[in-house]
């Protein structure tokens, strides 16, 4: 069928409006997830440190989260370094920050764990101070600099509001308010291109009694001819009270305008006040979506389970089309003192809906996200504005012809259209990031179907004829993947929609049931590697076809590379030969376009700078300053080891060797150890514990039987960072313990550890809090059968320096309680080993930070 068909505009901007709340979630086939959008708002205190920002968003996708939104905008001033805030007389960067990225931390570590981060715009129009005090000194810098943009009271009082700590506020009346918090989002949203979400929050009045400024007052006068509304009663349905609530919904499309044009591939989403409250605050956020303002709206409904079902009833009424659907998809948030998260979950479910947003992950308990995990968010999804889905009951969808229903589909049915027959199923499909997508389809596979079902996409195109894919729906099981699109951003920075056709077959039947659109990261290159003056390695997002693997694709310092080749072990990358040599302690940079993917992305335009970095490989041998032991441990020789020797000690709980190294650059390194051959009993599986940017991680190794270097795993590793690896009689078989050398290597490949006893693996998880901790460390610890427990704290070196006389636990969870404050600061490991009459011990370990 061709595009045409198809209306050229939705009267709503994403097709997820059309999905949720529309009717209660229907069942679907098979055990795969719907996407839902899991969202978690995060304070800053949360991603202070680079280590704190690993635990953080790490935390979060243990638990299935998969978005968080992080504060960057609070007490006048921002996580990163603004222009803007300092052109208007604020800080360039909030002092807690200062000389760390943490924005761009948080991303690269989000794509990591599978968890996209979003710019959480806290205070939007507030400045917040700790104290109440309304002197010209404590005035807000901002304000101090503009005075005439604060809220005012009819007294002419500043806004202040001491119930939800003291915050000055801006008047988005003014003009110049406006566009100094447009300019800061636009500044976010272009600083940080791989931003999934911008959420502003407080696009707002604190109460109906502001503003009576001057410029407000001016403004109103002059535009409506009415008389001082200082003079008129107030309310929200007062003339001053629509007008001023105009003055809102105007900021939030401004804002949106501008954003959407500098960045399409982010979202726009708005906390807003749940029913009830928002009238109080002049936050006509329903306007918002009438006119296109807002891609998600996430109303805090803060209530109990039996309040929360009432209150997202409402909310979604005040945004209801005629015919059941939502003018824009509703992400409420819910908090963790309310209620029971889970089961709040569940009831946006029910009622049709796909996301929360958690108020807040500091306050989410351990014993909540355990219950999340386990329960509603027990399989990983997307955010659904990265993966949209349109099935063939959905009012996405339209027909014609005779097609007959049959009972098997993705959310239900699907439809037949017998061979020979005419008719077109059709799709259509909006978008609210701009990117590269991978286009699925499902069927119902059967003999008699179509051996070239021709599915065609028309609307993203800029060329006149459509995509056109070609489909055996004779096999097929659960998403075929037809192909790649681009979604581009027209020059306003809106999208276009896709529209996805099925025409009926002369050679057989067709079935349509439902079509995907999954955002796939873009084709370019993810990492540069130079670990010798003649070679360079690239690793890319995708596998590169070989016929575009050619020099002219490449350019080192500007100079055409002398030669290109494919890594046989891993297609995504590719070795470089530089045309001159490359010099050490100094940039050099890597220009690369004109590559095609195999699944069928092109590359995108890409320079990226990089060093030589010969010291990409550090070896620790047990001869070395930096070898520690604990234990029995007696010296060899032979065996073809590194160095002069080895140590060997039975694997019994206290024996522990630990190399410690200083890797060069920041990124993943693989870690080996060396198994010396021909040592008598050696324990069938080694325990090692590695140290790394996301904490300790505890693998076992085949040891019996097997010499010659031994790959423990790749971890990543931040710039000059130390590197540890513990070898442990406790987490071994019974046997002889082998420690010789360790070797950190860096390498752009990306595969995961080898299985072996991952957190939580063993039948035993811990949890600490608080942390940081100072005097007092309190241990959660959940165990799936009775024993006893015990408690050791290691410090960076693996050095024991604190135990607790061992206690009995019982399944399920219970708690404990550590003295720490005898410990100097710093970083700690704290180890839990349960033991169960008949079973080999279990293990869980957990970091945590001692302040001073």
């Amino acid at each position: 069928m061709p595009a045409s068909a198809f209306p050229r505009r939705l009267t709503a901007p994403l097709l997820l409006l059309t999905l949720a709340f529309a009717a209660p979630a229907r069942a679907q086939g098979g055990d795969e997830a719907l996407p839902e959008t899991r969202a978690a708002w995060v304070l800053d205190g949360r991603f202070r440190t680079p280590d704190a920002a690993e635990a953080t968003i790490r935390r979060l996708a243990e638990a299935g989260f998969n978005l968080a939104l992080v504060r960057v905008w609070y007490q006048g001033a921002t996580i990163y370094p603004s222009a803007v805030v300092q052109n208007a007389g604020g800080p360039r960067q909030h002092a807690a920050f200062a000389g760390y990225d943490a924005l761009a931390d948080l991303i690269a570590i989000g794509r990591r764990h599978g968890v996209r981060i979003g710019a959480w715009m806290e205070y939007g129009l507030a400045e917040k101070l700790n104290a109440p005090d309304t002197s010209n000194a404590s005035t807000p810098p901002i304000l101090r600099t503009n005075p005439g943009w604060a809220m005012r009271s009819r007294t002419g009082q500043r806004a202040y509001d001491g119930s939800i700590g003291f915050q000055y506020w801006m008047d988005p009346a003014v003009p110049a308010v406006r566009a100094f918090v447009r300019d800061l989002c636009v500044e976010l949203v272009a600083r940080y291109p791989d931003l999934a979400v911008l959420e502003y929050d407080r696009f707002r009045y604190p109460t109906q009694e502001f503003s009576y400024g001057a410029a407000s007052l001016a403004a109103y006068r002059s535009e409506t001819g009415a008389p001082d509304p200082r003079t008129q009663p107030n309310g929200y349905d007062s003339p001053y009270g629509r007008w001023r609530r105009s003055r809102v919904t105007r900021l939030a499309g401004e804002v949106y305008r501008a954003v959407k044009t500098a960045n399409p591939a982010v979202v726009v989403s708005a906390a807003v006040g749940a029913p009830g409250v928002y009238p109080g605050v002049l936050q006509d956020w329903p306007a918002w979506a009438d006119s296109g303002y807002v891609d998600v709206l996430e109303p805090m409904l803060y209530a109990s389970d039996a309040g929360y079902a009432n209150l997202l009833a409402r909310a979604a009424g005040l945004l209801r089309r005629a015919d059941g659907s939502l003018k824009v998809p509703l992400v409420p948030g819910i908090g963790a003192d309310n209620g029971s998260p889970a089961a709040q979950v569940l009831e946006t479910r029910r009622q049709g809906g796909r996301g929360v947003a958690v108020w807040y992950e500091g306050a989410l308990t351990d014993a909540q996200a355990a219950e999340l995990r386990a329960g509603p968010f027990a399989q990983n999804v997307m955010p659904d504005f990265d993966d949209v889905r349109v099935d063939d009951g959905e009012a996405g969808f339209q027909i014609t012809g005779a097609w007959t229903m049959q009972p098997a589909g993705y959310l239900g049915d699907s439809r037949r259209l017998a061979a020979g027959s005419t008719g077109f199923a059709g799709w259509k499909v909006a978008f609210t990031r701009a990117g590269s997508y991978d286009l699925y389809a499902r069927w119902t596979p059967a003999p008699e179907n179509a051996a070239q079902a021709v599915y065609e996409e028309g609307g993203l195109l800029t060329v006149a004829e459509p995509a056109r894919y070609e489909a055996d729906q004779r096999t097929g099981s659960g998403w075929v993947r037809l192909g790649s699109a681009e979604v581009r951003a027209r020059p306003d920075g809106s999208l276009p929609q896709a529209f996805v056709s099925l025409e009926g077959s002369a050679s057989g039947a067709v079935v349509a049931d439902a079509v995907r659109f999954v955002r796939v990261a873009p084709f370019r290159a993810e990492e540069v590697l130079a670990v010798a003056p003649r070679t360079v390695d690239v690793r890319f997002t995708y596998v590169p076809l070989a016929h575009t693997l050619v020099p002219s694709n490449f350019r080192i310092d500007g100079a055409t590379v002398a030669a290109v080749a494919a890594d046989p072990a891993d297609g995504r990358i590719v070795r470089l030969t530089p045309a001159a040599p490359l010099a050490e302690n100094a940039d050099h940079t890597l220009d690369v376009g004109g590559l095609s993917s195999s699944e069928g992305h092109r590359s995108e335009p890409a320079r990226v700078t990089f060093r030589l970095d010969p010291a990409a490989e550090r070896l620790v041998d047990d001869g070395d300053a930096a070898f520690f032991i604990a234990g029995a441990w007696a010296s060899a020789s032979g065996g073809e080891a590194v160095g002069a020797g080895y140590r060997t000690a039975p694997a019994a709980a206290g024996t522990r060797a630990t190399w410690s190294g200083t890797v060069g650059g920041a990124g993943r390194y693989d870690v080996e150890v060396y198994l010396p051959a021909g040592v008598a009993g050696v324990a069938e599986r080694m325990g090692y514990q590695v140290g790394s940017s996301a904490g300790f991680t505890t693998v076992t190794v085949a040891a019996g039987g097997r010499s010659g270097w031994a790959r423990i795993g790749t971890f990543d590793y931040r710039e000059r960072a130390t590197a540890l690896v513990l070898l442990q009689g406790g987490l071994s078989t019974p046997g002889t313990l082998v420690a010789d050398a360790v070797r950190f290597r860096r390498t752009l490949a990306t595969t995961a550890a080898d299985p072996g006893d991952a957190p939580g693996a063993s039948g035993v998880s811990l949890g600490a809090f608080p942390n940081p901790a100072r005097a007092r460390l309190t241990l959660r610890l959940r165990a799936d059968a009775p024993g006893t427990a015990a408690f050791t704290v290691y410090d960076a070196l693996g050095r024991e320096v604190l135990r607790a006389a061992p206690r009995p636990v019982g399944a399920g969870e219970s708690e404990a309680a550590l003295d720490v404050s005898a410990l100097p600061a710093g970083l700690y490991v704290v180890r839990a080993t349960v033991r169960t009459p008949g079973r080999a011990p279990r293990a869980a370990t957990r970091t945590f930070t001692r302040l001073p």
